[in-house]
């Protein structure tokens, strides 16, 4: 493949995706999602704070995050397979 051809298809997928500096989410925000993410995973605190922020779900593998998560009482996180389920109920 030819470095254009990267290029593009660079170009087609990362459109689709809107990004977000850490730094514009409120530090109240940033400070809860660390203290809910410091004994679970702290690298994790970004995606806690965005979802916290924007009022979403966060789509994840991460067994260790969503259980913690779960713990803490914040259903926050979905799976693929939960992701899946979602999708094909609100596409009818």
């Amino acid at each position: 493949m030819s470095e254009s051809e990267l290029d593009f298809l660079k170009r087609q997928i990362l459109h689709k995706f809107e990004f977000i500096d850490v730094l514009n989410i409120p530090i109240d925000i940033r400070t809860k999602a660390f203290e809910i993410c410091h004994d679970i995973d702290e690298f994790d605190t970004p995606f806690v704070a965005l979802a916290l922020g924007l009022e979403a779900k966060i789509w994840s593998g991460d067994k260790k995050l969503m259980e913690g998560l779960k713990r803490k009482g914040l259903g926050i996180c979905m799976d693929t397979k939960l992701m899946t389920k979602f999708r094909a109920e609100n596409q009818k």
